[in-house]
């Protein structure tokens, strides 16, 4: 016991702490679909040595305007898959994840004088993150955001040449993904609060600013950070993509994770209430440390909150920014005051819990919602709501050819393993096909005399649905099962596959025609009244 007492955990007790939870977040299956037309449009940049500006891969938005802003994670994706396949890719996630949680447990560390803080930090982090772990660009921007927040609050403390670097990681991120200009904000937020602090300690009190020829090089930096920027292929239209997508009010009401934190969609999600949690208590933090809280900390923590009414999406931004602010005002309240740190056996505890936490979440997963509902896809390879393969595999082998209509996600893998022999009706890019089409595909979902209109001006060949979509369009899926010019061919547990009933396919839908639909018989089960025994009702359970 005096072991526990007197020692102090080294930096490999709290990694090993740490670790199940990095592994349960990080490395894991695909699970979302925009990877596949990232993947071909990456192939497309290796091998025809051109990053395409319009549409290529769909029938309803063929040569429309595309700002792929997003082409050098694209190509790096492809050439990291190519040669390693999809074990490649979870490692690729894998060591972002354990990357970024590395810098934001030092930062923390470094902010707050304990790695006690930093533990917590980075386990609140993950946990929040884990859903938000996916084969896209946005994760590269998490890492690159953490790195910033390192080299920034580094260079304002104790001084540091690595901030110099900033511009060139600049160029990097806005060649990544659209968020790029949020490294620009962050490093003009830290010029612009301490220039204020500066300003505020000569009429007002308060913490002591940096020197001016520091001040001076953040702003310097900024403007390199600036012109970084517009070294991409769109130049300044990388500053106007942002605004221009928040303008599309159908795809972003629409778009679950565009759904404001306190959207009622996301009640139970237990990704949010952590946001929630930390900005409630980023805030106390800020009301208990008003004398010495940094202005550059309240423009970070403002900047960063007016992004969670505009999605959810940014809640593990939010925490990479926030977390590290947030503890360092707890520690310079405590410290203020006297507090007396507890001990060693009191961080021997707490590393007993942390890895406690992440066995849990390596052998069961990581609880996502307060229903029980746990986040476990660790593993290599692709989900079928991701990657519906045998559907497709089925469309390969019978030459099913034609105008499509399918599903958003389904798009995106009818790209990767179809094109550019057939064109999809719509995929991941919402902003190519625009607010109004969005809306009509919508509508579309929603009601069968919608999709009859759109079925009246683009004239399908086949209906590709993937099945967790279609288990939630009654309406939609009883339209088409009773009208008798569509046939059902395939019906498996990753979609359905109807064929338009005309001469072309008679051959394939008199071989392969279902007579049962299991999913209107899914529905149909749903509608009927609980069983009743003689002495009490019995719910009914449906596999």
């Amino acid at each position: 016991m005096s072991y526990f007492k007197s020692t102090r955990p080294a930096w490999i007790y709290y990694a090993a702490a740490l670790a199940g939870l990095v592994l349960a977040a990080g490395a894991v299956k695909i699970i979302e679909y925009d990877v596949w037309w990232h993947l071909t449009t990456g192939w497309v940049i290796a091998n025809l040595h051109i990053i395409p500006r319009y549409d290529i891969f769909s029938y309803t938005a063929f040569g429309h305007p595309w700002m792929n802003h997003e082409w050098l994670f694209q190509l790096i994706q492809w050439l990291i898959y190519d040669n390693g396949g999809p074990i490649a890719l979870t490692i690729m996630k894998l060591m972002i994840v354990a990357a970024t949680t590395c810098l934001l447990f030092v930062t923390v560390a470094r902010l707050a004088v304990t790695r006690n803080a930093a533990l917590w930090a980075s386990i609140l982090f993950l946990w929040q993150a884990a859903y938000r772990v996916m084969d896209r660009p946005f994760l590269v921007g998490m890492l690159l955001l953490a790195i910033y927040g390192l080299i920034l609050h580094t260079y304002v403390r104790r001084k540091t040449r690595a901030v110099w670097a900033l511009p060139l990681l600049q160029i990097f991120w806005i060649n990544t993904h659209g968020g790029g200009l949020l490294g620009l904000e962050v490093v003009l937020a830290f010029a612009a609060g301490e220039s204020l602090q500066a300003f505020a300690e000569k009429r007002l009190g308060g913490p002591a600013a940096i020197d001016s020829m520091r001040r001076e090089r953040l702003w310097v930096v900024g403007a390199l950070c600036a012109l970084s920027c517009i070294i991409n292929p769109w130049g300044f239209d990388a500053f106007v993509f942002p605004f221009q997508h928040m303008q599309m009010h159908e795809i972003l009401s629409h778009t679950r994770e565009w759904l404001p934190v306190l959207h009622p969609a996301l009640d139970g999600l237990i990704p949010p209430i952590i946001v929630l949690a930390v900005f409630g208590a980023t805030v106390i933090s800020f009301i208990l440390n008003t004398k010495k809280a940094s202005v550059s900390h309240l423009l970070l923590f403002a900047m960063t909150a007016m992004l969670l009414p505009k999605g959810h999406r940014f809640g593990a931004e939010f925490l990479i920014v926030n977390l590290p602010i947030m503890f360092s005002n707890f520690a310079s309240f405590a410290k203020e005051r006297g507090l007396s740190y507890p001990g060693y056996a009191y961080s021997w505890i707490q590393l007993a819990a942390a890895f406690a936490i992440s066995s849990l979440a390596l052998s069961f997963g990581i609880p996502i919602s307060l229903n029980g509902e746990m986040l476990n896809y660790v593993g290599i390879g692709a989900t079928t709501i991701s990657a519906p393969a045998r559907m497709v595999d089925f469309l390969e082998y019978h030459k099913i050819r034609g105008r499509v209509f399918n599903h958003m996600g389904t798009g995106a893998y009818l790209i990767f393993r179809r094109w550019p022999g057939e064109l999809v009706f719509i995929d991941g890019r919402t902003p190519v096909y625009g607010d109004e089409f969005y809306g009509r595909f919508i509508d579309a979902l929603r009601y069968y005399r919608n999709f009859e209109q759109l079925d009246s001006s683009y004239k399908f060949d086949y209906l590709v649905f993937a099945a967790d979509n279609a288990a939630r369009e009654e309406n939609l899926q009883r339209g088409i099962w009773q009208n008798p010019q569509w046939k059902l061919v395939y019906a498996g547990s990753d979609g359905l596959v109807y064929l338009r009933n005309e001469p072309k396919f008679a051959e394939l839908i008199k071989r392969l025609e279902l007579k049962k639909n299991p999913l209107i018989e899914f529905f149909d089960s749903k509608d009927k009244p609980p069983a009743k025994r003689e002495t009490q009702a019995t719910p009914v359970t449906k596999g």
